[in-house]
């Protein structure tokens, strides 16, 4: 009896431990353990000390006390150094400096945006190891957040109802992050925005942009640009912080959690694809394509786009085309969507260059693996080549 006492506190305090992991690998698990994630960790925990107390008035042995040393120990790592917030801190109110006085190589992939008119970026470096970014960009609130389980980064408006939201990331659930926000605990799906349970439930984080490049590019593109750094001095608040870091870049190069909609095989589960949705219709281009096709004119269910690649930026972009003729044919001639045909060009904004002053209408494009995609789209179309 003692032994089984002393395993079954071992279990609940392994669990509280463990607990944001058991929730990625089953996904039905209630939302109630993600918006009370605390409450029930701390709840296993002492569950634990439950069970071991028996097991030490029956029998005060040794064993019993090195099954103590375990239990205490769970619940130290589970409140102090493995809690979430903690291996993986949001990062508030960082520092922004010029672009031209931070010192990047040209291939860092960056998040940028354009607010007020003002470009700001965020590296990946920096996104990855605290996945949400609080701040304040030319004085809008901002949300950027980046999900290294699904490869999916979005920059949120956090003003919900007039009021302010900071958010901290909680677990995965469907191949995806799960976030908070301090100031209710509602609880958000980060590919979706959506409120799950909480104070907000049903509402929607309004995205407000965001465009993976590389910084090369994109302090070209936008020389006055500013960049997100960490503030001197910063130090993780877990010690375990440089090991996790290099757990969240590599980790889920190697691991496909489950979701709802089951495994969509037709490309590989970490093939990163750039996805289109317009309205009820939605349609995934493998990036290996793209990049070897550059530019594809196409149909998202009745709305014909072009979509294009281009190398030198790292850069996927997307216009609706349902103003052109039919046959227009595209092509990329330096840095123009150019139609040979009646000599129009556009710039890779879609502003009107050559030829006329009609502007192309920008769709948005998601960048991610495959996993993410199909789960939240499940049956969604696949560009194929012709």
């Amino acid at each position: 009896m003692t032994l089984v006492l002393s395993i079954l506190a071992i279990l609940f305090s392994l669990s509280g431990l463990l607990l944001p992991p058991i929730q990625a690998l089953f996904p039905r698990i209630s939302l109630y353990t993600y918006y009370r994630q605390r409450m029930v960790r701390r709840l296993l925990a002492v569950l634990g000390v439950i069970f071991l107390i028996p097991a030490w008035i029956d029998n005060p042995s040794t064993l019993t006390a090195v099954f103590a040393g375990f239990v205490i120990f769970f619940w130290v790592a589970s409140e102090f150094v493995l809690s979430p917030n903690k291996v993986i801190p949001p990062l508030d109110n960082p520092l922004a400096l010029p672009g031209k006085k931070v010192d990047l190589p040209d291939e860092t992939q960056v998040l940028g945006i354009i607010v007020e008119g003002r470009a700001h970026a965020w590296p990946m470096g920096i996104l990855i190891p605290h996945h949400i970014i609080n701040e304040t960009v030319r004085g809008r609130p901002v949300a950027a957040a980046y999900c290294p389980a699904c490869r999916s980064g979005y920059i949120y408006d956090p003003v919900v109802d007039g009021r302010r939201l900071t958010f901290e990331p909680v677990s995965v659930r469907r191949r995806n992050m799960i976030m908070r926000d301090r100031e209710t605990g509602t609880i958000w799906q980060h590919e979706t925005g959506e409120a799950l349970m909480g104070k907000y439930r049903g509402k929607t984080l309004e995205v407000l942009g965001g465009e993976l490049s590389n910084w090369k590019a994109w302090r070209s593109e936008h020389p006055e640009t500013t960049i997100c750094v960490r503030p001197k001095g910063y130090r993780h608040p877990s010690p375990l912080g440089p090991v996790f870091g290099r757990l969240l870049d590599h980790s889920p190069k190697y691991i496909v959690g489950p979701g709802l909609s089951g495994l969509d095989r037709r490309l590989g589960q970490r093939a990163f694809i750039a996805g289109i949705s317009i309205g009820d219709f939605a349609k995934a281009y493998p990036m290996d394509v793209l990049q070897k096709r550059r530019i594809i004119r196409d149909q998202v269910g009745d709305h014909p786009v072009v979509i294009f690649y281009d190398a030198s930026s790292d850069r996927v972009r997307c216009f609706s085309t349902g103003s052109l003729p039919p046959k227009t044919v595209l092509e990329m001639q330096e840095n123009l969507l150019c139609d040979p045909a009646t000599d129009q060009g556009w710039d890779f904004s879609g502003n009107p260059m050559t030829g006329t002053q009609d502007a192309l209408t920008p769709v948005r494009v998601l960048r991610q693996w495959w996993l993410a995609w199909s789960e939240y789209h499940p049956g969604a179309s696949i560009y194929e080549e012709g």
